[in-house]
């Protein structure tokens, strides 16, 4: 599952990648590898069965920091 993974999100890259790059958006590029690598670790990290937190705590923690209440 790991090698399909990497695979499916290679094939992506490659095929976004080069227009990105033809049309000289070096930042948008960057920008593009940075949220694609967040999904890539994210599935892989499931596909070999370690579990990941979920966010919503530290979110419901930062708003009622931002709201005042408890």
């Amino acid at each position: 599952m790991f090698i399909i993974i990497i695979a499916i999100y290679a094939l992506i890259i490659f095929i976004e990648l080069p227009t990105l790059l033809k049309e000289n958006e070096v930042k948008k590029s960057i920008l593009y590898l940075f949220f694609i690598l967040i999904p890539i670790i994210i599935d892989v990290l499931l596909s070999i069965n370690i579990q990941i937190p979920s966010p919503s705590n530290g979110i419901k923690k930062v708003v009622f920091m931002i709201i005042g209440r408890h």
